[in-house]
């Protein structure tokens, strides 16, 4: 889409494959996590240039951006709308500046959703 965000294009790819966690870190390709393993979605090195214009890209309020390179580390939330909220963890790690960024699933999952034991729902009365 024109004048998206960068990121948005990878969370939207992200959200096609099923999955729920996006991992970027510089000097490795941009990682999701899709059916519980962590797989890289592009081939393409993230750069320290690249990966600083993404995450300044969606971190708003300019100030906040600026509480990341003081502190460094941020979590906010970030929105595609119409379509997905997630939650942003702004971190540094070994290589530089990091991030990750969990879907917020719209839709809180029942008991038999999640095919847990009735016995949960007998713990919870407590």
């Amino acid at each position: 889409m024109a004048d998206e965000p960068i990121i948005n294009q990878y969370l939207r790819y992200m959200l096609e494959k099923g999955g729920s966690d996006l991992h970027l870190s510089i000097n490795n390709p941009v990682k999701s996590r899709i059916h519980g393993n962590i797989v890289p979605i592009t081939d393409d090195i993230i750069t320290p240039e690249f990966m600083h214009a993404m995450l300044q890209e969606i971190c708003l309020p300019a100030y906040r951006w600026d509480q990341f390179l003081e502190k460094h580390d941020l979590d906010f939330a970030h929105e595609i709308p119409g379509l997905a909220r997630f939650r942003c963890n702004y971190l540094y790690n070994y290589n530089g500046m990091s991030a990750v960024l969990r879907q917020i699933p719209s839709k809180i999952l029942t008991l038999e959703d999640l095919h847990l034991p009735d016995v949960l729902r007998d713990i919870c009365a407590f």
